[in-house]
């Protein structure tokens, strides 16, 4: 749950490391089908922009199903 929001309390995200208000806004947005799937995003990870290939109009995401 902690990709769909951040409890204030650190204690409710359930989390080993609790995580801060700055580095929950650079975390993918990632939809329901993606959790339905059992995906896992390889890379970029833990950040919300990705980078476009060098001269090309599209970047290279990795996820492993």
């Amino acid at each position: 749950m902690i990709y769909h929001h951040l409890p204030e309390n650190e204690r409710w995200q359930l989390l080993q490391k609790p995580i801060g208000m700055k580095q929950y806004l650079q975390m993918p947005k990632l939809q329901p089908l993606y959790f339905a799937l059992n995906l896992d995003l390889i890379s970029p990870r833990n950040q919300v922009h990705v980078n476009l290939v060098s001269g090309k109009a599209y970047a290279l995401i990795l996820i492993k199903g």
